[in-house]
């Protein structure tokens, strides 16, 4: 499993990527031009939930076409700060990830 990474008032994140498996021959030529990706998101665990949601990152254009969904910008990553705020369905939490730290919305 993933470290885990303190984000401060409860919150804490881990990253996940993206490496589809090419040895799998349909994978190989569906991805052939994609690239894996080391940090796509993070899933983020809160007070009130202990798997709580995920973000997926706004990066490489050919990346982005194989999800759906919302994408956050990262502005940093040392210390990790990303936009727009993160709103968790799971729970209702809602806040900031700014310079490493969970700032309530």
């Amino acid at each position: 499993m993933e470290d885990w990474i303190d984000l401060g008032s409860g919150y804490r994140y881990h990253k996940f990527g993206w490496h589809p498996d090419r040895t799998i021959p349909a994978n190989a030529e569906r991805y052939k031009d994609v690239p894996d990706v080391e940090w796509l998101g993070i899933i983020i665990s809160c007070p009130h939930n202990e798997h709580g949601g995920g973000v997926f990152f706004s990066i490489a254009p050919k990346v982005d076409a194989l999800f759906s969904g919302p994408t956050w910008n990262v502005e940093s990553w040392e210390p990790l700060t990303i936009s727009p705020s993160i709103l968790m369905s799971e729970c209702g939490c809602h806040g900031f990830i700014r310079q490493g730290r969970w700032v309530g919305a």
